[in-house]
């Protein structure tokens, strides 16, 4: 029971050789706060899926049957159609290294990549479920080139000085 349910194992934060280098480097990303706190949270939901503590739904936005944070953030046609898009502005990961490995999925991927690849990872993941929240709680429509113009426009904000960043929006 213990073994199949994962209960007594090590938790997520230490199941990589680097594991408290990967956490120190997702928490060092030059990102804003609440997208370092949506990716500690995708590792975290990830490990309550994985042990059966949090329910797998079925995805609302494209109906397959089971619905995790990674295929919210990775497998849904939304996502895929996003990080297609954003390859032509952005370094990303090849889609051959968005595998699931695990609970730890997202710190594995984020062990192989360097901060800027990273960083554009963490924004793309967090522009897809912010738009997968809009769409499902307000019904609100927004399209791929909607949210290219919002993450190009918010990761060049980030080194502007503060007082253009109004005229952004």
């Amino acid at each position: 029971m213990r073994r199949e349910h994962g209960e007594g194992e090590i938790g997520s934060n230490s199941t990589l050789a680097d594991g408290r280098k990967v956490w120190k480097t997702l928490w060092s990303l030059n990102v804003p706060e609440k997208v370092k706190v949506f990716a500690w949270k995708i590792a975290t939901q990830a490990n309550k899926c994985y042990r059966h503590i949090a329910p797998q739904a079925t995805c609302e936005m494209c109906s397959h049957w089971s619905e995790d944070c990674f295929h919210a953030c990775v497998q849904c046609p939304h996502a895929v159609a996003l990080r297609h898009a954003m390859r032509e502005h952005w370094a990303l990961p090849a889609e051959e290294d968005l595998v699931f490995t695990g609970p730890d999925w997202l710190l594995v991927l984020m062990s192989r990549f360097t901060a800027g690849v990273n960083a554009n990872l963490l924004m793309l993941l967090w522009r897809v479920w912010s738009v997968r929240n809009s769409v499902l709680r307000i019904g609100q429509k927004v399209s791929v080139e909607g949210s290219i113009i919002f993450l190009t426009r918010y990761m060049d904000s980030s080194t502007m000085p503060s007082g253009k960043l109004a005229t952004l929006y």
